[in-house]
């Protein structure tokens, strides 16, 4: 290959994506520098953080409260940067900066190699305004992680460099167990790549070229059993306040999961890149002539997909934020589908692509009836929350009531101590309808049973409501 041609490709997209997309995150989180920690960003962004600067790192475990089964590495990273900048919010959010940067370097990495000409901007957006990804990128995740791990070996894979797939491969097997799963994908798809490719290539050929994987292999290996050694178990044991999540369901319950599945691979913006993407399916297999790149990529989903099925056995794993990979595979697809299928000109098939990206970061406004669960870390319409919050509890030092007479629900039942990370260690109780004076009440928090949304608003006094575009807070007083 002449490489004159491809570093002028990579400065021009450096110019027109690159530089506006840095400045564009930079600006994100600048603008959101100081917005608390929420959701499961609480639990990996602070809880572990906080345990592993307490203990002053003398222990790779945590404890079995906070310990769910994933690798702690995430926690001691923000740790570190506790250590050295001091622990505030300000730091928490720029500690994701450099792997925002890692992910706009490895999408302009993939939209080299993927598409050409006006199409590669929208390649890109529909990669980096990925609607949870943006989100994710607000809250100190370590999904945030996952996906430059994941896209860093996607580039591996595809340029055919060890260091992209070391690198990818050893992110990817300390952040959680699910990127350990990304991490077993990868590597079935690595395979399955190199044979498509070199047809006449050895097992042995093959098998080298899985070298870059070896390193987060080991890692995987040794912390499992290491974890299993220290603590007797993997994933998670009966007393885990996540125990509930792994539990099995019935027929019923997989019939609904099945659903729900669907559902997420579709909701907050999504479906604008999934129906294109099976649209590009049913051409691909229409048309004689085969896009070796969307081959790869068909079969990097179907092996996405397979590794995420067993979800459906069990109550609380179908979170958007574990749908990342997927999202982005199909955002990949949808717009290659556009540039190789759409027989329209170029500036016709931007145009589309354009509404591709703007139907799925619609996906921000999309909102449902209080019965239905949300996922509020997955869209920027949370934000609002914390404001909200503040509010109602200024309202209730006005009316002089203690904390622990109020109930309420997860996001809500940490002190600011971890959320703020502030001194402020006050704490609503967790709701109990039968027997609390006051609830307080938010349609961000998923925990409230139809039937106790009903008999909040039928039986029990409104105090006060706080509403923002989305988001309501509203605190109750039983009559």
């Amino acid at each position: 290959m002449d490489e004159g041609p491809l570093r002028n490709k990579h400065k021009e997209l450096l110019v027109r994506i690159g530089i506006p997309a840095t400045l564009f995150f930079i600006n994100l989180i600048m603008l959101i520098r100081s917005v608390p920690l929420f959701w499961d960003s609480v639990q990996f962004g602070s809880l572990h953080a906080e345990y592993f600067l307490r203990t002053d790192f003398q222990t790779l475990l945590l404890s079995n409260q906070i310990d769910s089964g994933n690798p702690p590495f995430f926690g001691l990273y923000i740790a570190w940067m506790w250590s050295f900048f001091g622990k505030s919010l300000v730091t928490s959010h720029l500690a994701m900066l450099p792997f925002l940067f890692i992910i706009i370097g490895a999408t302009l990495r993939l939209t080299a190699f993927f598409v050409k000409g006006r199409i590669s901007i929208w390649f890109a957006a529909i990669i980096l305004l990925d609607t949870t990804l943006l989100a994710q990128a607000t809250l100190v995740s370590p999904d945030v992680l996952l996906v430059a791990f994941f896209l860093v070996t996607l580039v591996g894979i595809f340029e055919q460099k060890t260091i992209g797939k070391l690198i990818g491969a050893f992110g990817l097997a300390l952040i959680s167990s699910r990127s350990q799963m990304i991490l077993l994908a990868l590597l079935i798809f690595n395979i399955i790549q190199e044979w498509q490719l070199h047809k006449n290539r050895s097992v042995q050929n093959i098998f080298e070229s899985l070298a870059g994987f070896l390193p987060g292999i080991f890692v995987v290996l040794f912390y499992s059993l290491y974890h299993y050694i220290q603590k007797g178990w993997i994933g998670y044991h009966a007393d885990s306040p996540w125990a509930p999540s792994f539990e099995l369901v019935n027929a019923a319950g997989f019939i609904k999961n099945i659903f729900v599945f669907g559902w997420r691979l579709l909701d907050l913006g999504h479906l604008f890149t999934i129906i294109p993407a099976v649209i590009t399916w049913v051409h691909y297999k229409r048309s004689p002539l085969k896009h070796i790149l969307l081959d790869y990529l068909f079969v990097l989903l179907g092996i996405l997909l397979v590794i995420s099925l067993p979800q459906l056995f069990y109550q609380g794993l179908l979170a958007h934020r574990y749908f990342l990979p997927i999202y982005l595979v199909n955002g990949m697809i949808a717009i290659i589908g556009v540039q190789t299928f759409l027989s329209i000109k170029q500036a016709q098939n931007s145009m589309v692509c354009m509404i591709l990206v703007m139907g799925m970061m619609s996906g921000h406004l999309w909102n449902y009836p209080r019965t239905i669960s949300q996922g509020w870390d997955a869209k920027l319409t949370y934000l609002p929350y914390d404001n909200l919050v503040t509010k109602a509890k200024s309202y209730i030092d006005f009316l002089n009531i203690n904390y622990n007479e109020v109930g309420t629900a997860f996001p809500s039942l940490h002190s600011e101590y971890f959320t703020h990370l502030n001194n402020n260690t006050r704490k609503f109780k967790a709701k109990d309808l039968g027997e609390d004076l006051y609830i307080l009440y938010s349609n961000v928090m998923n925990d409230y049973t139809d039937l106790e949304i009903e008999q909040l608003f039928t039986n029990w006094e409104i105090l006060m409501a706080w509403k923002e575009n989305d988001v309501e807070v509203i605190l109750f007083k039983r009559k």
